[in-house]
C-alpha cells in the first residue's frame, strides 16, 4: 500500500469516527427530548459505542 493510500485510509477512519460520534450525540438529544424513544436510542447508542471503542481501534491496528 502506498503512502497516499495509507493516508486516505486513515482519513476515512477519522471521518467514520466523526460520523458515528455525531450520530451518538444526535441520538442522545432525541432520547432526552422524546422519552418514548429513549430505550431505542439507548440501544442504538450502545451499538455505535461498540464501533467507536472496539471496531475502529482494531481497524487502526490492521497491518496494511
Amino acid at each position: 500500500m502506498t503512502q497516499r493510500q495509507l493516508d486516505q485510509y486513515k482519513r476515512q477512519l477519522k471521518m467514520l469516527e466523526m460520523y458515528v460520534g455525531g450520530r451518538v450525540k444526535q441520538l442522545t438529544r432525541i432520547a432526552k427530548g422524546s422519552p418514548g424513544d429513549e430505550s431505542a436510542c439507548e440501544m442504538s447508542i450502545s451499538e455505535l459505542n461498540i464501533i467507536l471503542t472496539q471496531v475502529l481501534p482494531q481497524m487502526r491496528e490492521v497491518p496494511l
